[in-house]
């Protein structure tokens, strides 16, 4: 069977992607006891002190879905309206309820020109993609093995600050179970191999059994996988709860996923993803998730592709439950950190993600591409995971505010856009990572280095200064990585860092041949008058995810430091003028340089004397240099 990935476009905006906003809820189903039996109404009741649960299915002629008799209330699914109001806390429509907002747009065609299949998009589940699905190991200064982020994604998720997150991260979202409450997920992917919880925590809502698999065939097709898919590639040591509450159509029952999330709340879940909603006011879905924030349980949850207000429910609860700090409403962004025109926003929104062509694993050992507030959702719920993972167990109840008081203003919503650096450094037992800064006057320090002292600290660095002259090798000990800028006097500095097994970054080029970057003095240079430079790999970290072409990157005319490095050297961006004049270049730990064999990694970069702080003025610049130090530390 052809299989379909999502391609959606919202007037000239095309949404790779799945369902969104809308949740569709399906079935009566116990926590324990599955069932195929799907009733027309669901109602939630208070329960009383003499209440079980086979009074209260003889009094509603129903079955019981939910049953949290010490939270006082139960959901129950039922033919027909109660005779009485008493103890009723509400009565819903249950049949297709909620659904994954792209699928349902899909389904009914409002709101989107539609979708078409990507056949030519689709690869297999190769090369880079499979690092990151396979596993982390301890990060090493300069040699760690964390899996890389797909390059499709990098530029996106450097908006959010999640490769300089993932560089200061201790444990990746090692101990956190997230359920992924959807379509279901493709359970034999690879990027899901030693990352599910056991498969006796399973379940299948739709089909009442316990094999959550995706099914083919249907709008729906794949949104589960992709969304989980997300998940792992932000906290790659998180385990994933698969549940699935809709069919391949992307559609429903409030039954099975108010049931879903309880079972999740069982099973230990930490964070719930769900990236469905409903266009109406449910009243056994809001019980529910107030439920699981009382029981500290957090829900990511996806405003709905509609482009309009309010969100779709569960997100539009996210200001107005009792446990209100345990659900957390997510809208998309543009690869630029502007609101999507599909994103449904209202003054109940609180967080963003860019989430217009995300890559992620699709069925059948595939990548697929996605689009819509759905995924970004998983975002949220990946960083989360990262930030919970590496903070105190007493911090955990703070993990909305952690996101939400160091997320950045977007124009155009009171909603602000994650950065989880910022939100990793909200926490009290964060540990900055440390940078040995050489400048050539510490005391004080010049407009340009002050700018890249800056920068460094806002991706989590203690920065300390010191002067060139004077310094030896023992100077990179304990530090992270060694920073070297063009205000030096080479001279000075010669070849004290060359043999050091901390990372090292410089863009004084005199300095290449005493670090064993270039052969000769003829190999180096500056270039004047230069404001752009042509990306010629954008699929290592180093480049941020920017696409292969000429970029502007400075504000105004500026000398730019190249080298010639060698063939063994991976090299980024070069001269527009001379492409043999590499302006960023590197080398990874154990690759022969120059009569050396690399100790950690080495960076040369494009930045001279002025040049930081007219950087500043650019962003494209300054995404560049966070990538630098990034992977020069982590390899991410």
């Amino acid at each position: 069977m052809k299989k379909k990935r999502w391609h959606i476009s919202l007037k000239t905006v095309i949404l790779g992607g799945l369902l969104l906003g809308g949740l569709v809820g399906c079935g009566a189903v116990m926590p324990s006891i599955l069932t195929t039996k799907h009733f027309p109404l669901v109602l939630t009741v208070q329960t009383q002190s003499k209440d079980t649960k086979a009074s209260l299915e003889a009094l509603y002629q129903g079955e019981v879905s939910v049953w949290q008799p010490d939270a006082g209330f139960a959901i129950l699914g039922v033919d027909q309206a109660p005779k009485s109001n008493q103890n009723v806390i509400g009565l819903d429509k249950n049949a297709s309820v909620l659904d994954a907002p792209e699928a349902r747009q899909l389904r009914t065609g409002v709101g989107f020109e539609g979708w078409s299949v990507m056949g030519s998009g689709l690869s297999t589940w190769a090369g880079g993609w499979s690092a990151w699905g396979s596993g982390w190991s301890v990060v090493g200064s300069g040699s760690s093995s964390l899996p890389t982020l797909p390059s499709d994604n990098r530029f996106a998720y450097t908006q959010t600050m999640i490769p300089a997150a993932q560089t200061l991260s201790k444990n990746y979202g090692s101990g956190m179970k997230v359920a992924v409450i959807d379509t279901g997920l493709d359970l034999a992917h690879p990027a899901f191999v030693g990352h599910l919880a056991p498969n006796s925590e399973w379940k299948d809502f739709v089909d009442a059994d316990t094999n959550p698999q995706e099914v083919s065939g249907g709008v729906g097709y794949g949104h589960g996988t992709g969304i989980a898919g997300i998940i792992l590639q932000i906290a790659p040591k998180a385990t994933i709860l698969p549940i699935r509450v809709l069919d391949q159509n992307g559609a429903g029952d409030v039954m099975n996923v108010v049931g879903a999330i309880d079972w999740a709340i069982l099973k230990g879940a930490n964070i719930i993803n769900l990236s469905l909603g409903a266009n109406v006011d449910v009243a056994a879905l809001k019980t529910e998730v107030n439920y699981a924030g009382s029981k500290g349980v957090y829900i990511i949850t996806s405003a709905g592709n509609d482009g309009t207000a309010p969100m779709t429910y569960p997100a539009e609860y996210a200001k107005s439950i009792s446990n209100a700090k345990y659900l957390i409403s997510v809208a998309s962004t543009t690869s630029t950190s502007l609101v999507s025109v599909f994103s449904n926003i209202s003054p109940n929104l609180e967080l963003l993600a860019p989430a217009e062509r995300i890559y992620s694993a699709y069925p059948g050992n595939r990548v697929g591409y996605f689009a819509g507030t759905s995924f970004a959702a998983p975002q949220v719920a990946g960083a989360l995971a990262l930030l919970l993972s590496d903070t105190a167990l007493a911090n955990r109840v703070n993990g909305e505010s952690y996101l939400i008081s160091s997320a950045a203003s977007i124009s155009g919503t009171s909603a602000r856009q994650i950065n989880l650096v910022s939100a990793i450094q909200k926490t009290p037992d964060w540990k900055p990572r440390k940078a040995l800064f050489v400048v050539g006057n510490a005391t004080t320090l010049s407009s340009s280095d002050a700018a890249i002292q800056s920068v460094m600290q806002s991706i989590g660095y203690t920065v300390t200064l010191k002067p060139g002259n004077g310094l030896g090798s023992n100077d990179a000990a304990g530090n992270d990585l060694v920073v070297i800028s063009s205000t030096i006097t080479a001279a000075d500095v010669n070849s004290t860092f060359r043999d050091v097994t901390v990372p090292v970054l410089t863009w004084e080029s005199n300095l290449y041949p005493y670090m064993a970057m270039v052969s000769t003095t003829a190999d180096l240079g500056v270039q004047s008058a230069v404001t752009s430079v042509n990306i010629v790999n954008n699929t290592h970290p180093l480049s941020a995810g920017i696409v292969a072409a000429t970029w502007q990157v400075f504000g105004a005319a500026d000398d730019m430091a190249w080298g010639k490095p060698s063939t063994t050297a991976t090299k980024i961006a070069t001269l527009s003028s001379d492409a043999s004049k590499t302006s960023i270049f590197a080398y990874d730990k154990g690759v022969q340089m120059v009569g050396l064999v690399a100790p950690a990694r080495r960076v040369g970069f494009m930045f001279r004397d002025t040049s930081e702080s007219n950087a500043a003025t650019h962003w494209l610049s300054s995404f560049l240099f966070k990538s630098a130090v990034n992977w020069a530390v982590s390899g991410n």
